[in-house]
């Protein structure tokens, strides 16, 4: 019975939630009145009298669940992309501070021989990643924060 709650949770969720996309170019799409394009962006190339390029809005998914989608709806939505993305920076995060326990302070004795064997414990290594988890969570704030890609879609790469 929990497959059959399971699937249909999701169809009465995934379904709608999945039409946002199809949504959002109706409203914010090339046909719509708020389109914006580029003139002649490619008449000599392709030996037209005129031509134009779409540029899309990268708003535009923030715009339809601020302004267009019932506030219940919206916010759900806006909620779920923070849910998401705190998600995702939680495994991140976890991952900083056991990488630094496990590789860097077990492995420390070989650089500072001050660090005597037995101060390396499971016990001082999990202690370790969760209090190094906090400044590595502010230098990733502050890196997140004030960070501007040149990128046209925002992308880091």
């Amino acid at each position: 019975i929990g497959c059959f709650l399971g699937g249909l949770l999701t169809f009465f969720v995934g379904i709608p939630f999945s039409y946002l996309g199809a949504i959002t170019r109706l409203y914010y799409g090339p046909d719509s009145a708020t389109a914006d394009f580029t003139t002649d962006s490619c008449s000599i190339a392709l030996g037209l009298p005129t031509c134009a390029l779409w540029n899309p809005d990268p708003d535009a998914f923030i715009k339809l669940l601020t302004h267009e989608a019932p506030p219940f709806l919206g916010g759900w939505c806006l909620i779920g992309i923070v849910a998401a993305s705190m998600s995702t920076c939680d495994g991140a995060i976890l991952a900083m501070g056991t990488v630094f326990s496990h590789n860097i302070m077990r492995n420390s004795r070989h650089f500072l021989p001050c660090v005597k064997t037995s101060f390396v414990t499971e016990s001082n290594l999990l202690l370790m990643a969760r209090v190094v988890s906090v400044p590595l969570t502010c230098i990733s704030a502050l890196i997140a924060a004030f960070y501007r890609s040149n990128h046209s879609a925002g992308a880091t790469g």
